[in-house]
Order: structure tokens, then C-alpha cells, then sequence
């Protein structure tokens, strides 16, 4: 069951998330060679992001997985893989075959196909399988948008695919 939490401060919440969330990992490791994180960007997670970096764990076990991503280009500043790059993975050393990025420099669609077949064979799916992640994590947005998918966009009712790109007319640009 669900349990809501409430913390005086975003540096409390933060401390409280990335605990969480190292626990799962951890819990995951204890039968599994590797421990699958996917995460969202924005602005709500890199302080979270910090506060994990700083904290011990066996990162070298870790396979990290983004939830969305913006079309643009690595080094971009609305690059979800950007931030979490600076607030996570270079601190704690994760190598690039560890670091499942969407391609945000390619055409949405492009992209979307691409980081498919990355979960498909990082999960070693069968045809119509899921991904199951050890942790995901999911912002939302002031709209109560989560992973790109947007109030009222189509893109939400579809089941099939495991990846989509999505012109978003709320923020006017693609997602995927």
C-alpha cells in the first residue's frame, strides 16, 4: 500500500528518495548480479541524484536506464541524460556500457527505436515483454505529466509499444 511522506525540506526528501531507493538496489543485488535503475530528469531529481552519489554502493553493479528524454544533443542544459550525467554518473563512475541513454540527438522516432532494441536486448525480452526495472523512478511535472506522457496526448493509451516519440503540444516539441 502506498504511503505518503512529508519532509520539511527538499534536501530531506532528497536524503529519505535516495536512501529508498539504494535499499531496493541493494535488496536487488542480494540475489542478482546487476541492479536495474530507470530514472526521469527535469530539475526534480539531481539533488536526489547528489545525495546517492555521495553515498557508498556497488556502482560497478549498477545498469542505469533513462524514463524520457528530450531531442537534443548530450551537453545540451534540457538534456535529462545531461544532468544526470553531472549529478550521478560521473561522480560514482559509471562506465558508458553502464549508462542506457536515449538518443536525444537523433530524430524522436529514431531515437525511440533505437533505446527499443536497447531494452530488448539488455533484458533479453521476449516478443510482447516488458522490461522489469529493480527501481523506477518518476517525476511529475506542475501539468501532472510523467515520463513525457502528457494529459489528453494519445501516446498514453497505446500498450503496445515499449518506446514512443511523441509531439507533445503542451510544450510543443517531441519527446521520447
Amino acid at each position: 500500500m502506498p504511503k505518503l511522506r512529508v519532509y520539511d525540506s527538499k534536501q530531506e526528501a532528497a536524503a529519505a528518495a535516495a536512501e529508498f531507493i539504494l535499499g531496493k538496489l541493494g535488496e536487488a543485488l542480494e540475489s542478482a548480479r546487476s541492479a536495474t535503475l530507470a530514472v526521469s530528469g527535469g530539475s526534480t531529481p539531481e539533488l536526489m541524484f547528489e545525495v546517492m552519489a555521495a553515498q557508498e554502493f556497488e556502482w560497478s553493479k549498477l545498469q542505469l536506464f533513462f524514463v524520457d528524454e528530450r531531442p537534443v544533443p548530450p551537453g545540451h542544459p534540457e538534456s535529462n541524460f545531461t544532468m544526470t550525467d553531472r549529478s550521478l554518473c560521473r561522480p560514482v563512475g559509471l562506465e558508458a556500457e553502464q549508462v542506457h541513454r536515449i538518443e536525444g540527438e537523433r530524430e524522436p522516432a529514431v531515437a525511440a527505436g533505437l533505446y527499443a532494441d536497447d531494452l530488448v536486448k539488455s533484458f533479453a525480452l521476449a516478443e510482447d515483454e516488458a522490461p522489469r526495472f529493480d527501481v523506477l523512478h518518476l517525476g511529475m511535472g506542475d501539468d501532472a505529466h510523467t515520463a513525457s506522457l502528457f494529459p489528453g496526448e494519445p501516446l498514453i493509451l497505446d500498450r503496445s509499444g515499449l518506446v514512443g516519440s511523441v509531439y507533445t503540444s503542451v510544450k510543443k516539441s517531441y519527446r521520447v
